[in-house]
Formats: structure tokens, sequence, C-alpha cells
């Protein structure tokens, strides 16, 4: 009887773990729609049509989003589980975009760069031994 109480629990909170993630996905579209929206609006309204960082910024956050989109997939797709590279890549973006905005500092951009390249290092040991 425990056990058919464990798996009922277990099941139950599997589904809304589901139902809140496909939520989180549709709300992550709705943000690379509003991103794809601001760069057009930058690229038809700017009279001057210089690349700023504000753009790159945009452009590494409409990444994240995607990133954080295709990883919400992945994890139907892989039976609900979340493969440790796709989180090693989001760091990696997340970092770029540190180091692309916050860039005054340079003590703060070599220790950005620094963890950039122990990622790096991650991702090159878990694709080279196959870890998940």
């Amino acid at each position: 009887m425990k056990t058919e109480y464990k798996k009922y629990i277990s099941r139950t909170l599997q589904f809304a773990l589901n139902i809140l993630l496909m939520m989180m996905g549709i709300i992550l579209l709705a943000c690379i729609a509003k991103e794809i929206y601001a760069m057009i609006n930058f690229l038809l309204l700017k009279s001057h049509k210089t690349l700023s960082f504000g753009v790159i910024a945009t452009l590494i956050d409409y990444f994240l989003y995607f990133e954080f989109v295709a990883l919400i997939i992945k994890y139907f797709e892989s039976d609900n589980f979340f493969p440790l590279q796709y989180f090693i890549c989001i760091g990696i973006t997340a970092m770029l975009r540190l180091v692309i905005v916050n860039h005054e500092d340079a003590l703060s951009t070599l220790w950005y760069s620094s963890a950039i390249l122990v990622q790096v290092i991650a991702l090159y040991i878990t694709k080279k031994g196959n870890i998940k």
C-alpha cells in the first residue's frame, strides 16, 4: 500500500512539474518575442544604426531565453532529465553577457573570463567523458 501511495505522489508531483515547465516555456517564448521586437525597433527606428552594447546585450538575452527553451525541450525529450551540458552552455552565455555589459573593471573582466574558461573546460570534460 505504501509503495502505491509513493508512486501516486511521485506521478502527481511530476505532472505538476511538467505543467509548470510548459508554462515557463511559454513565458520564455514571450520574452524571445519581446527581444525580437526590441531588435527590430532598434534597426528600423535608429537613424545612425551604430551597434551599441545595449543591442549586443539584448541579442545575448535573446540567446539566453532561447537556451532555456531548448533546455526545457531537452528535458521532455530525455524523459524528465536535465542534461548537464545545457546548464554549462547557459552559464557560459550568461558570463559572456556579464563581460560585455560590465567591462569597466579589468580585474572583474579577468575573473569573469576565468570563470568562462573553467566552464569551457567542464563542458569539454562532460562531452569527452559522455557525462550527463
